[in-house]
């Protein structure tokens, strides 16, 4: 596959070095629909880059949203 077909995107092994998290606990949080399951292209499973930024932040909205009583 071509660089430029993938550019953007991220196989398994990038998501979970980029998420500090083994590819168990990846494929157990998509099974649990925690996580986007990815898209498959030929014999890989890709993610967008803006998918992960996305989950990313909402697993921190709570944090943000947080005020002070």
């Amino acid at each position: 596959m071509t660089s430029e077909l993938t550019a953007g995107l991220l196989k398994k092994a990038e998501v979970c070095a980029s998420l500090g998290i083994s590819p168990r606990t990846q494929e157990n949080l998509v099974q649990s629909r925690q996580f986007p399951p990815g898209v498959r292209v030929g014999r890989w499973c890709f993610w967008r880059m803006k998918v992960l930024k996305d989950w990313r932040g909402r697993q921190f909205a709570v944090q943000e949203a947080w005020r002070p009583v």
